[in-house]
């Protein structure tokens, strides 16, 4: 019958046709369990679906209010805080003493470095896609590149360069990239969109070096 595959509405519809389609039925003189049962159950089911399809209605009506509300009242608590950011003249005991928090200032981040200890791992299989990922000790950032292997096919004919000039300019591209710099900052205690760029930046750079563009 698939009754759990059904909507509510499709069962309580479902369950109607069986009733109405067994009533009088001269191949059905006895049902079990008895009509009047399941049509008492189908009753109060359809009663109790209708409460909670008003009561979804309602909180979906509820939940658009709430979040227009919450809307207006941070345009209030945004005006509130330049508020009293002006008041206080940036005093940092006045500002918390409104009950408001403080946060530093953000710096400019100064002229990025040349990177050092890069290194490129073939650490994937062959057609896993290739990954990069960052992460922080201390104050210094780390990249690290998940580079897959190549599958080993047939011997090709001899190319323009040789194997071991080959191998030099792959090295001499993933080793010496003097022309990127290092991220020498810390992160920040909160998102800031300027050391996000610059990290951006810093991939590009990265990534264009490694092309050879």
């Amino acid at each position: 019958m698939g009754l759990a595959e059904r909507s509510n509405l499709q069962f309580g519809a479902f369950v109607q046709n069986y009733v109405e389609n067994t009533t009088g039925n001269p191949n059905f003189t006895s049902p079990q369990p008895p009509l009047a049962d399941v049509s008492a159950g189908l009753a109060a089911f359809n009663t109790k679906v209708n409460e909670v399809l008003a009561l979804e209605s309602q909180l979906r009506t509820s939940v658009a209010q709430r979040d227009s509300l919450r809307a207006n009242l941070e345009v209030l608590m945004n005006a509130s805080a330049a508020y009293v950011q002006q008041a206080s003249n940036g005093n940092k005991a006045i500002i918390q003493s409104s009950g408001l928090g403080v946060r530093n200032p953000r710096t400019n981040v100064h002229v990025l470095g040349t990177p050092g200890n890069l290194r490129l791992t073939l650490t994937s299989n062959p057609g896993q896609p290739a990954t990069v990922s960052v992460t922080v000790t201390g104050q210094t950032l780390h990249f690290h590149f998940g580079i897959p292997r190549g599958l080993t096919g047939e011997q090709g004919p001899p190319g323009e360069v040789t194997e071991q000039e080959l191998a030099d300019g792959l090295e001499t591209r993933a080793f010496a990239i003097p022309s990127v710099g290092t991220l020498d900052q810390s992160a920040e205690p909160e998102y800031s969109p300027t050391q996000a760029q610059d990290i951006i930046n810093t991939l590009n750079a990265l990534i264009t070096a490694l092309k050879g563009s």
